[in-house]
């Protein structure tokens, strides 16, 4: 447990914190607020595996999680963004409209939602974190709609 502020951090200590302590980091837990849960960012390659696992059964299912694990993923992205190397107002922005909004925001957050949903972003170089595909499904486009800023309508 105290570990657990280090979990999210950028750097040495949170590369750390994920290699000893991937379970209470959340590194197999597609549902956690760690956006830092690749092997190279410190998690072990099971809790990788593991979490396909959990999130590719949750995905099948192509619809968006209620706000209670939105905003998980919200407080995740918030810690993240703000971060050096990672700081972006707009990743942070959407991530905060995510508190209220849910997957709509997603849904309608243009490049920052389509970078949500893939899972990567070009900052002052590219940038990789989990991407919300697997919290909102229908925002990313598993409905066949399209990813953000790119969607078409299927109602005709």
């Amino acid at each position: 447990a105290d570990v657990a502020p280090y979990c999210t951090v950028v750097g040495l200590r949170g590369l750390r914190a994920r290699q000893w302590c991937p379970t209470t980091c959340g590194c197999g837990e597609p549902f956690s607020g760690l956006l830092l849960d690749k092997v190279q960012n410190g998690c072990p390659s099971e809790c990788v595996q593991k979490r396909r696992g959990i999130a590719d059964r949750s995905a099948t299912k192509c619809q968006d999680q209620p706000l209670n694990l939105t905003m998980i993923y919200a407080k995740g992205a918030q810690a993240l963004f703000t971060q050096r190397g990672y700081i972006s107002e707009a990743l942070t922005s959407l991530a905060q409209r995510m508190e209220t909004e849910g997957c709509a925001a997603v849904a309608n957050g243009d490049v920052a939602g389509r970078d949500f949903c893939v899972g990567n972003s070009m900052l002052l170089t590219r940038i990789y974190f989990r991407p919300v595909k697997f919290v909102c499904p229908v925002a990313c486009g598993c409905d066949g709609s399209g990813l953000p800023g790119q969607k078409r309508d299927l109602s005709t």
